[in-house]
């Protein structure tokens, strides 16, 4: 009796959606340390892994880098192959692909002060969290940053603090709302 591959089941992979569409492209091969991860490193090269769409194995998945789901959530079925010449066993296990949807935000009304601290200059500082609830609908599940560029709010970089004092007049701000269950962000101006 030969030793099968001795594997782990892998956590589900999520995606947020990004068209809400429920379909995402996944790169399955993310797991494979996972499902690896009971065999040494040092063994990982004699093993082979394959995803199949059904638990028959008949619909092989051929392109495991970039595989859009055809369900959601969807399971794909998972085989791993041992390559000694003396053993060539396999173990099989399934991974689930899960499609979240991203925040849903509400435009806010435009924020505006009256130009008092310094007269005709148009710059005022403004308390952007004030708007946090208004944009969120009041879910408090979705945090909100604020930031001067879409790139920033893309990247979630420099996220600007209150009170802020605009730099010009008028200007858009940019938020970047993440869904603190699923880790799904959106960002817009």
């Amino acid at each position: 009796v030969k030793d099968s591959p001795q594997i782990v089941a892998p956590e589900d992979m999520i995606e947020c959606d990004d068209d809400s569409d429920g379909i995402e492209v996944f790169d399955l091969t993310e797991r494979e340390d996972d499902v690896l991860a009971s065999i040494p490193v040092s063994e990982w090269p004699n093993y082979t892994i394959s995803y199949f769409e059904d638990a028959a194995l008949t619909i092989p998945i051929v392109n495991p880098t970039a595989y859009s789901n055809i369900s959601n959530p969807q399971t794909i079925f998972i085989v791993v192959e041992d390559q000694e010449p003396t053993n060539l066993c396999t173990s099989q296990t399934t991974l689930t692909l899960v499609v979240v949807d991203a925040p849903t935000l509400v435009p806010p009304s435009e924020l505006e002060l009256c130009d008092a601290i310094t007269l005709e200059d148009g710059l005022e500082p403004f308390d952007l969290e004030s708007k946090t609830e208004e944009i969120t609908g009041g879910d408090l599940t979705i945090s909100i940053a604020y930031y001067e560029t879409q790139d920033d709010a893309d990247d979630g970089t420099n996220a600007l603090t209150s009170p802020y004092t605009n730099t010009s007049n008028p200007q858009t701000i940019f938020i970047r709302a993440e869904d603190l269950n699923t880790g799904c962000v959106v960002s817009q101006g």
